[in-house]
């Protein structure tokens, strides 16, 4: 999960700090976990907990990203979900 970029704000938030991935993964999970707000997302990843679907789950998510303007190219993915 980590692999995928746009996981590491979520999986920062919810308090993980082993995350396993690709080498060629390790530049950009370094520049988004540096450019983490860790009490936002603490609070996003309490507020997913409690989301029942991943439709909402991806809505919340993209809403975020959108805010934050994430680094990601693979956002798009949140985005078909929250569609």
């Amino acid at each position: 999960m980590a692999g995928n970029s746009e996981y590491i704000p979520l999986l920062v938030g919810m308090g993980l700090v082993d995350l396993s991935m690709n080498p060629y993964a390790l530049p950009e999970a370094k520049n988004i976990i540096r450019s983490v707000e860790y009490k936002r997302w603490k609070q996003i990843a309490q507020k997913v907990l409690n989301i029942p679907s991943a439709k909402e789950i991806g809505q919340l998510l993209s809403a975020e990203y959108e805010r934050i303007d994430f680094p990601s190219s693979e956002v798009g993915r949140f985005q078909e979900l929250s569609g």
